[in-house]
């Protein structure tokens, strides 16, 4: 069944088949959280504990299919209801589905290319990054905007950039590192800074983490340094020595100040700082109207430019500490991953370690692209793979042993 994804990705970013890949999301959905149930169906009456959360997860996406697949509530509480139902999916999967489910994730970068690169033969334009937000917004916007085009790009280039490392089949990863070149170069084409630099550096970050953190302090002390000069040279680059270095400033005081504004927006109204304003962006277009848009536009603002920004005006100190708990989740999950290879060698041939790294890797590039934008708002695909991508940090207790462990009994 999970040969849907690459499908679904690819009906969802047209307008005229999004409740099409809407309607198949939901079925997948169903499917995954039946599966485990199914395959022990001899103990389905003794309603073990994990049978239990998964028959109340299956009954919550029932009653809310038509609000998804007709989006009747695209902007409200059913978004996290997504997120939560792609961790209860994924949180079971075992390392060879994780394998399986990464590489038709990101195998949907093939088709996606396709799609532009014909049209741009068709249409006898240039083959240049730009030509992607013209086509798309030109004939696509199923994910209601580019910026929301560009998170699922980010998600796929990294799903296929792992599934490549995990597997273990040279054509497989020929074609999947072929996927994630092309789904980067989609990132490029969105104009997405966010997803243009948090790929690299999620990757770069989660492959030092992997190499370095069972090597002596020292090593550790100068791979964080060298870091630290990369990030600090960059960011000289990119507001003072680049080209676009005024714009880079410009397009960032931007986003700053929409941050700040929905952060304010916890201050107004009454029990704002305990509940926030709640869902939809006219109220808060209303109050950061003094802010522009990137097209010079005033009153239309939409959302915070990151997510953090977007809980807090929307939902207050309670949606914060939603946030929290999710993310220290996801901060433990990892650490155990961490852990578990902690008595075996270092090497690209550790499954449980490379497993880590693309744990670390998906979260930091999802968590990257958060500061930047708001990577959850009104995009049902994208909440789902958010929450799929998001429970690879939890899969601790299914992951290979490591080299040389006994197993127990």
């Amino acid at each position: 069944m999970d040969i849907l994804l690459p499908i679904i990705i690819y009906l969802h970013m047209f307008k005229s088949s999004v409740r099409l890949a809407l309607g198949l999301l939901v079925i997948w959905l169903a499917w995954r959280l039946m599966l485990p149930v199914i395959e022990e169906r001899d103990k389905i009456f003794s309603l073990q504990p994990s049978h239990f959360y998964r028959f109340l997860s299956l009954g919550l996406l029932l009653v809310n299919t038509r609000l998804i697949v007709l989006r009747e509530d695209k902007a409200g509480p059913t978004q996290f209801l997504l997120i939560a139902l792609g961790l209860a999916v994924a949180y079971v999967f075992t390392h060879c589905q994780w394998k399986h489910a990464l590489s038709w994730i990101g195998l949907a970068a093939l088709p996606l290319f396709s799609f532009f690169a014909q049209a741009a033969w068709r249409m006898h334009l240039s083959l240049d990054f730009s030509t992607v937000a013209t086509l798309y917004d030109s004939f696509c916007k199923g994910h209601g905007g580019i910026n929301r085009f560009a998170t699922l790009t980010l998600i796929i280039t990294v799903a296929a950039w792992y599934s490549a490392r995990l597997s273990s089949q040279k054509l497989c990863k020929v074609i999947l590192y072929v996927s994630a070149l092309l789904g980067y170069l989609l990132c490029l084409g969105t104009g997405s800074r966010a997803s243009a630099i948090g790929v690299p550096v999620a990757l770069f970050a989660a492959f030092l983490v992997r190499r370095y953190y069972h090597v002596n302090n020292k090593i550790k002390f100068i791979a964080a340094f060298s870091a630290i000069s990369l990030v600090a040279c960059f960011c000289l680059y990119w507001y003072m020595l680049g080209a676009d270095a005024l714009q880079n400033r410009q397009s960032d005081a931007i986003r700053m100040q929409a941050s700040l504004c929905w952060i304010s927006m916890m201050f107004h109204g009454e029990n704002g700082v305990l509940f926030g304003i709640g869902f939809g962006s006219a109220r808060a277009n209303q109050l950061c109207y003094s802010i522009k848009d990137f097209e010079g536009k005033l009153g239309s603002i939409g959302h915070a430019h990151n997510t953090f920004a977007q809980i807090a005006g929307h939902h207050g100190v309670l949606g914060l500490l939603a946030i929290v708990i999710f993310v220290l989740l996801i901060v433990v999950g990892l650490r155990n991953q961490l852990r578990l290879p902690a008595s075996s060698a270092l090497g690209p041939d550790d499954a449980t370690l490379a497993f880590f790294e693309a744990s670390l890797g998906v979260n930091l590039a999802i968590l990257l692209n958060a500061m930047a934008t708001t990577v959850y708002i009104s995009n049902h695909l994208n909440q789902v793979l958010i929450g799929v991508l998001a429970a690879m940090a939890l899969s601790s207790s299914r992951l290979p042993a490591p080299a040389g462990a006994q197993a127990s009994p």
